[in-house]
């Protein structure tokens, strides 16, 4: 963002280190967070600098964690990310709402990435993907919220502290800013 690629570069290829041999980028066990907010993080630097070179180096990173979630999804319950034990700053046991929107963002990223590197077998698979994901989102965040409740930092759990699932609207752009839930659950933030 501040033209300091050649940093961001360096930072990023750090990011891969933390792919695992089944396709899951993870710093530690249960931040399943992290695999959406590598996806993203690699795919944005080229978003931002145009860098085909660079899209084609990271994007052979991107099929593997795909499937990933694809292997992952239909054995959760709801077909989300699975439940974790992570006490991140949600400090819950259960499957954080932050989690699936950073999975999400993470996935549009890959969809994005295979288009411009020309994979678009890939990138319509990835984007079958993204649609179902979000589709199953949506259905648990209404079974939990309904039409305009609180949008809590577990989808199976109650309690918590607010922190990824207030990312709903930026930077995943899985809900509306104007969505009743988001306007309840600003109201309940700025109680």
């Amino acid at each position: 963002v501040w033209g300091h690629t050649r940093t961001a570069e360096r930072c990023l290829e750090y990011f891969r280190r933390f792919q695992g041999e089944n396709g899951l980028f993870s710093s530690q066990g249960g931040q399943l967070d992290g695999y959406g907010q590598a996806l993203y993080s690699l795919g944005d630097h080229y978003l931002l600098t145009g860098d085909l070179d660079w899209a084609k180096k990271v994007y052979p990173h991107f099929p593997p964690a795909v499937e990933w979630l694809k292997k992952t999804r239909p054995a959760d319950q709801y077909h989300l990310m699975p439940p974790t034990n992570a006490h991140d700053n949600e400090g819950i046991e259960g499957r954080y709402t932050g989690h699936n929107f950073w999975a999400l963002l993470g996935l549009r990223t890959a969809v994005r990435l295979a288009q411009a590197t020309g994979q678009e077998a890939d990138a319509r698979s990835f984007r079958a993907e993204y649609d179902d994901y979000l589709a199953a989102l949506r259905k648990r965040i209404g079974d939990v919220c309904g039409k305009d409740g609180y949008l809590p930092p577990g989808l199976d759990v109650k309690g918590g502290n607010d922190w990824g699932n207030l990312l709903g609207v930026f930077p995943a752009e899985v809900m509306d800013p104007f969505d009743p839930r988001i306007t309840t659950t600003l109201e309940r933030m700025h109680r």
